[in-house]
């Protein structure tokens, strides 16, 4: 599962990673942001785990983090 946190005013959409990373993706809000440590948004959570917080990823660095 691959989980996307914004904040509320935070429409942007995540951009999509790369198709060489070979692997699907489900990306879903999550509005308890708090509950999932995160401080700053955007983050990202890869199968539970916070990867990035406050800064806005390409969507070749999601790739690599995939």
């Amino acid at each position: 599962m691959r989980d996307l946190i914004e904040g509320e005013t935070d429409r942007r959409p995540m951009p999509k990673p790369p198709r060489s990373a070979g692997q699907e993706a489900e990306i879903i809000k999550i509005t308890d942001i708090a509950g999932h440590g995160v401080m700053a948004t955007p983050a990202l959570m890869i199968d539970g785990r916070l990867v990035s917080s406050g800064i806005v990823l390409t969507a070749k660095e999601i790739g690599q983090l995939l």
